[in-house]
């Protein structure tokens, strides 16, 4: 999980209840997965946040095809916009969740069983290949030495823990509040995590 970005990693928790297809409703589950796609491209330096909006740095093409799209959006916008109100506007226009989830099952971490009636597809659901991925992944955080090797990406996946019912089953111990207290984090990522609790 620590090699996946921060969409996947979220993609992937919300198939961690093997008794459920998902574990966020899919319109939050779409804004969560917007959210993070744009957290990556503010990571990597394509975006900035400036007092809460959201502003293009740099639209030249990625190796991701999704964010390029994000980009594109943003570029032909002419009205500057603060996170939210992008993390809405796009949650409509890409599907940023379905591609993720395809992605995940093109990487072999999710499974994808089609139901056929007749050679008709009827239904389809994705479960984790293996569980311990995101088992694993959550002792992780339990473990982790804040200080040290804590990233943004860890610390949205424990607030993505803490707003779902994955909070019950977990044993994630670390409050994300006081992990953010401890870290050296700019404005930036008081916005980014501000808005977090709030998906």
């Amino acid at each position: 999980m620590r090699n996946l970005k921060l969409p996947h990693r979220i993609v992937a928790m919300d198939h961690a209840d093997p008794e459920k297809e998902r574990v966020v409703p899919g319109e939050r589950m779409q804004n969560i997965v917007t959210f993070s796609a744009l957290v990556e491209a503010i990571m990597m330096g394509k975006l900035d946040l400036i007092d809460s909006n959201l502003l293009l740095r740099d639209d030249t093409p990625t190796s991701h095809a999704m964010i390029d799209q994000m980009l594109q959006i943003l570029s032909r916008s002419p009205v500057n916009k603060d996170l939210i109100e992008w993390v809405n506007d796009l949650g409509v226009q890409v599907p940023l969740y379905k591609h993720v989830r395809e992605n995940l099952v093109e990487n072999n971490i999710l499974h994808l069983q089609k139901k056929k009636l007749m050679g008709i597809a009827m239904s389809s659901k994705y479960t984790l290949k293996d569980p311990r991925i995101v088992t694993n992944y959550i002792q992780y955080l339990d473990v982790l030495n804040i200080e040290e090797q804590m990233d943004i990406r860890d610390l949205l996946c424990m607030i993505f823990l803490r707003n779902t019912d994955l909070n019950e089953i977990s044993f994630l111990s670390k409050d994300p509040v006081k992990v953010l207290s401890k870290l050296n984090a700019d404005n930036r990522v008081e916005i980014i995590t501000d808005i977090a609790y709030k998906l």
